[in-house]
């Protein structure tokens, strides 16, 4: 009966509205900055990730025409990004009509530093026709790969 009464009677209940709404506008507040920063932190990461993919697609390209131009014979490059040696396996036997030449390639993203290191073999293949002319066929082959971060 007790409770019936102050149901009733205004005056009783006029000091719980205030505080009720303040704690909801509290509540939707800090609701609303949780949301905020979270979005701008997927913003973040995103933008992050989009750009170590265009650095990483920038160096692939590289490293794929490096490729390409050593296939043709090329060994002078004119790019500060790309770094060219030439190495010889400890265990590798050569055959007989295949010349193979080893190289370490290693290019550099100049976006954020990202590096790709791979190494590949070139062999030219000479072989001889009925007409004693040579004909020259180059093949490479990619030994490894790796990411350097």
């Amino acid at each position: 009966m007790l409770c019936a009464k102050n149901l009733l009677n205004p005056k009783a209940q006029a000091g719980y509205v205030l505080p009720l709404a303040l704690t909801i506008i509290l509540l939707t507040s800090i609701a609303s900055a949780s949301a905020v920063h979270t979005a701008s932190t997927q913003i973040r990461s995103m933008s992050s990730e989009k750009q170590y993919l265009q650095a990483f697609h920038l160096a692939e390209v590289h490293l794929v025409t490096t490729e390409k131009l050593l296939l043709a014979g090329i060994q002078q490059l004119e790019d500060s990004t790309v770094s060219i040696e030439s190495f010889k396996p400890k265990y590798f036997r050569a055959k007989s009509g295949i010349s193979s030449q080893h190289y370490k390639i290693t290019v550099t993203s100049p976006i954020n530093h990202l590096s790709i290191q791979t190494s590949i073999r070139i062999d030219e293949i000479t072989k001889s026709d009925k007409n004693k002319s040579s004909k020259k066929q180059r093949s490479l082959q990619r030994l490894s790969w790796g990411l350097i971060l």
